[in-house]
């Protein structure tokens, strides 16, 4: 979004301003697939606040009334470890909700900068999560939505928003169904089973496998469940059990890996049936009696007879668990991933690309896995004029989560043939770049020119260029013509938009055409 609505800066002025960018324009804290974020300054209290606008769609499916009763009940909640709400309204069509601004990072950018974090900080941070959660749950709230983008982290604390908000809206919009239909309301990767089912009994234990998910990806850098559709990642959660912990990490303690796993329970009467249970369990890991390591490494070992004794021993379970390792590559997941690719089955080729990435952790070279890799993946890499720019991927139905692949130029990135992408670029003083890529998906290595913000026309967007085919019938026969890069509206025009702008004269008018 390049600029605030009017209506929405209108109906907030007398009350808060929306802060805008030395370009002009509003400075977005994060958007996604249940609202934008802005951030503003309030005039009446003289302070930096973040204000949460739903989208349009959602604000019309929820209602005024139904909104500013569930925003209410979570404005009550009163814990050092859930944002407050301090304000909420509409104006203009816009619902709106007002929170604290974060002069921080959210758990999400920080996993993306970082990687898997130390297992103290972990542990603290699931500690905060846990209280708060606990707290809620206690006042009869679910939240429906925990995941890193969710979890903000400011000083050495974590504080949870959204909370009460996520479900109501979720609830107005059709349930968890909508995810998996294109509506971002809830995030795949974090939904429990029986909530990505649609099951009308969803409790707080939802919250308590989202915590697991959450938990799982601090520890390990990744994520329990990996597909390119939310489709197949709910398919994986139901059909299979996650990669233990420990087998991706000895440094992880056995508690912690059993709390984990025990979230991650496929149903919920297996999992902690409390987050009061789960919250004891984790401060229990912070006991002084049993010390949390920041990382295993030659410091954290004693010197003499008993270090050597520690590290043949752990030498030797490493080399157990790379055993154990190879031992599913070869004996589990090639015989299934050469299965499903046998099936023809777009659908089944999803978890066989899944099932190969997760090898391919494993044995990144092995020549069975890579000879399986060309008949679902390409190969992709990407580039950029300026270099230096992140890539960011998502699925084509769910542009509420993007995944970092990595920063220009990347190393190559293997993508499911078969399925559409959508894909982001952005650079610090450039525009960002946003658009499908469509199957067959090919990359084929030249620079895709980046503008900066002060360019020319900045409604418009850059198309590459390239050999671009006549598909009119009778006219199929002539060489493709090849085309320079070009500048399109961003907007999308209706064919009625453009029959007035026709008759309007507008291709005489050569001053359109400038650029």
């Amino acid at each position: 979004m390049d600029s605030a609505p009017d209506g929405l800066v209108t109906g907030l002025a007398d009350r808060y301003q929306i802060e805008v960018t030395p370009d002009g324009h509003p400075r977005l804290l994060g958007q996604g697939g249940m609202a934008t974020v802005y951030l503003a300054f309030d005039l009446r209290h003289q302070r930096k606040v973040a204000i949460k606008v739903l989208r349009p769609e959602l604000a019309a499916t929820l209602g005024p009334d139904r909104f500013l009763r569930e925003v209410t009940i979570a404005a009550n909640l009163q814990h050092p470890h859930i944002l407050p709400l301090f304000d909420s309204g509409q104006t203009n069509g816009f619902l709106y909700y007002v929170m604290p601004f974060v002069d921080g990072q959210s758990l999400r950018e920080k996993l993306v900068t970082e990687g898997r974090l130390p297992i103290i900080d972990a542990v603290r941070i699931l500690r905060d999560v846990a209280d708060g959660m606990a707290y809620a749950h206690q006042q009869g709230l679910v939240h429906r939505d925990i995941k890193p983008e969710n979890v903000m982290l400011t000083g050495r604390h974590a504080v949870v928003t959204d909370f009460g908000v996520a479900k109501a809206v979720s609830d107005a919009a059709g349930g968890p169904q909508a995810t998996l239909t294109g509506l971002a309301l809830g995030t795949p990767a974090y939904m429990a089973p029986e909530q990505a089912m649609g099951d009308p009994a969803v409790d707080h234990r939802a919250d308590i496998y989202a915590f697991g998910v959450l938990a799982y990806e601090l520890l390990s850098g990744r994520q329990p469940f990996v597909g390119v559709t939310p489709q197949a990642i709910v398919a994986a959660k139901i059909s299979r059990a996650p990669v233990s912990l420990s087998s991706i990490s000895s440094g992880i303690p056995p508690a912690l890996v059993r709390i984990v796993a025990k979230c991650l329970e496929p149903d919920p009467a297996a999992r902690f049936q409390s987050s009061d249970e789960l919250l004891r369990e984790i401060e229990a890991l912070q006991m002084p009696s049993g010390p949390l390591p920041r990382s295993i490494g030659w410091k954290t070992l004693a010197v003499g007879g008993v270090a050597t004794i520690l590290v043949l021993g752990g030498l030797a379970y490493a080399t157990m668990a790379r055993v154990r390792r190879e031992r599913w590559v070869h004996e589990r997941a090639l015989p299934e991933i050469r299965r499903l690719i046998a099936t023809d089955d777009r659908d089944a080729f999803d978890t066989a690309y899944s099932l190969a990435v997760r090898a391919a952790e494993f044995l990144p070279n092995d020549s069975m896995l890579n000879a399986r890799w060309q008949r679902i993946s390409a190969k992709v890499v990407f580039r950029t004029t300026p270099p230096g720019a992140k890539v960011y991927l998502a699925t084509y139905t769910d542009t509420s989560q993007w995944r970092l692949i990595g920063t220009t130029p990347t190393d190559t990135v293997r993508l499911l043939k078969f399925r559409p992408l959508h894909l982001r670029i952005e650079k610090p003083g450039f525009r960002a770049l946003q658009w499908a890529l469509m199957p067959p998906l090919e990359m084929d290595g030249e620079s895709l020119m980046l503008d900066s913000v002060g360019a020319p026309n900045p409604e418009m967007v850059r198309v590459r260029g390239g050999d671009f085919g006549i598909s009119v019938p009778g006219l199929d026969h002539l060489k493709p013509p090849p085309l320079e890069d070009f500048l399109i509206d961003r907007h999308e025009v209706t064919n009625s938009q453009y029959r007035r702008f026709v008759a309007a004269g507008g291709y005489t008018k050569r001053e359109y055409w400038e650029h």
